[in-house]
């Protein structure tokens, strides 16, 4: 982390009828000096367990917002942005900060800013959590759950946080028509 080897990684999102990108989910890997790029399934679940997470998440999201602020006129109107985020971002209110401070490097053509909950880890509702959606969403933040249908996701929690985007897991799809 200090030596900033977490580096973003853009998955285009393409309209499946114009094929135009409308925006890019931002994926963390790990550049290591020695290893090469190391896929997120070797280093996020320990980075969840250790707290890392968090400090991990912002150096991206710095990253993106260094990075595509100044080309902001460039990108396509109403593009999004989507990071993907835990239980653990919903403990303080720096995720709000950070929320702010992209959003704000994208005045000359503002883009949408998606932060993707995982469901590895059961979001708590609290004050904290209650205040952060609150706020995210005053700021124009658009809420997706990520993989629906893989671990803590049910009608009541998409009800409890209202969720504006839900991205169904493909084995959760694959299995209609079997059962």
């Amino acid at each position: 982390l200090e030596k900033k080897q977490f580096i973003p990684y853009l998955q285009p999102v393409v309209d499946g009828t114009t094929h135009e990108v409308t925006g890019a989910e931002v994926l963390m890997r790990w550049q290591h000096p020695q290893s090469g790029l190391i896929p997120p399934y070797q280093f996020i679940p320990l980075a969840e367990e250790s707290g890392l997470i968090v400090p991990m998440t912002r150096l991206i999201m710095t990253q993106v917002r260094e990075q595509f602020g100044p080309l902001a006129a460039q990108l396509p109107k109403n593009f999004h942005f989507g990071f993907n985020i835990c239980a653990s971002h919903f403990k303080d209110l720096s995720l709000a900060e950070d929320c702010k401070a992209f959003i704000d490097a994208f005045r000359e053509n503002p883009i949408n800013l998606v932060l993707e909950l995982t469901e590895r880890e059961l979001i708590e509702p609290g004050e904290i959590t209650s205040s952060l959606f609150h706020t995210l969403r005053q700021m124009g933040v658009l809420i997706a759950l990520d993989d629906f249908g893989t671990g803590h996701s049910s009608l009541a929690y998409l009800q409890k946080f209202h969720i504006d985007i839900l991205k169904i897991d493909q084995s959760f799809i694959g299995r209609i028509g079997t059962d």
